[in-house]
């Protein structure tokens, strides 16, 4: 299983464990006016603190949809990144026919090219009814849109979820249109997606990840059948133990890897695209046509963009060869 050699350089992007006020780096998009949409309390089934994400279905949209999210900084094109965080789903939650999402890696449209909003993200994570999905996009046009020829759409992975429990993930990513792009995910550091090829868009930013909840169908559109309208009012997700971390140069691998060096933007620049005005990509959720053949997965963002400064750029001399880590004491029996 490919991971960064202990020699690889990696630049810390974001780090939060939720233990104080949220990170500077985070851009929070929650509706104006609901305090209970995101909230740093007490961490279930463990000590410490957790952020809390809370929907009501009569929420005023943010950014086009329904959402509570946290959204990190997008890197330069050909990036690699390795990201962590734990989510901790309710042993109250309802089955319902709506999906949520609760990890989206959002891509950054462009603009001078004529590309005005997002045509969903290239990775997604869901819950699907009983289950996690997760499904991957790419396209190596310059310009992406709905109907493109060359867009692809699969579903990389899906399975049962645990409730009452943190689960843990770890996902590297070098983001990619062509046939260089790496997909790794652990799930509770069990491998279940192992790919190479095009992961990605071709854009001029990589994707930015955004986490918390987001239900992207729950004010039933027309073409919704009645049956499957969503039958919950509020969702309820905690989020805790967030890190990404950035490959800024890694020696060639003797398992065939190459070199992984991803170009890293070293803490600078950032997209700079408005927030988006709320059209949604033409792959319809939970009932509707399916996007790759994936319920749940055409769950679009709108198009909104990360403005906010990238982390100056803490470096370390690699990572562990697990894809775990202990950002603190209080988690290591969870992360080993």
């Amino acid at each position: 299983m490919p991971r960064p050699t202990p020699t690889t350089i990696l630049t810390t992007v974001i780090e939060d464990d939720f233990e104080g006020p949220l990170s500077k780096i985070w851009r929070v998009e929650t509706a104006q006016g609901r305090s209970y949409s995101l909230n740093l309390v007490d961490s279930p089934e463990e000590s410490g603190k957790a952020a809390r994400f809370e929907l009501h279905s009569d929420d005023p949209y943010v950014a086009g949809n329904v959402r509570a999210e946290l959204a990190s900084p997008s890197g330069e094109p050909g990036v690699e990144r390795w990201y962590y965080f734990s989510i901790y789903i309710p042993e109250d939650w309802e089955f319902d026919h709506q999906s949520e999402v609760f990890a989206q890696w959002h891509p950054v449209p462009d603009k001078d090219l004529g590309e005005q909003t997002a045509e969903g993200p290239p990775l997604i994570m869901y819950i699907d009814g009983n289950q996690i999905s997760i499904t991957n996009r790419s396209d190596p046009a310059a310009v992406t849109s709905a109907d493109s020829p060359t867009r692809r759409a699969e579903m990389v992975w899906e399975g049962a979820y645990e409730k009452g429990e943190w689960i843990d993930w770890a996902v590297r990513v070098k983001w990619s249109y062509e046939s260089d792009g790496i997909l790794q995910i652990w799930k509770d550091e069990q491998l279940l997606v192992d790919q190479k090829g095009p992961n990605s868009y071709n854009d001029a930013r990589s994707p930015y990840l955004k986490l918390g909840i987001y239900k992207f169908v729950w004010k039933p559109p027309a073409w919704l059948k009645p049956e499957d309208y969503s039958r919950v009012d509020e969702r309820v997700l905690y989020l805790d133990d967030v890190l990404i971390q950035e490959v800024v140069e890694s020696p060639d691998s003797s398992d065939g890897n190459g070199s992984q060096d991803g170009g890293s933007d070293g803490g600078g620049s950032q997209d700079d695209g408005s927030q988006g005005g709320g059209s949604q990509d033409g792959g319809s959720q939970g009932g509707g046509s399916q996007d790759g053949g994936s319920q749940g997965s055409g769950s679009q963002d709108d198009g909104s963009q990360d403005d906010g400064s990238q982390d100056g750029g803490s470096q370390d001399g690699g990572i562990d060869e697990t894809p775990t880590r202990i950002l603190g004491t209080r988690k290591g029996d969870r992360h080993v």
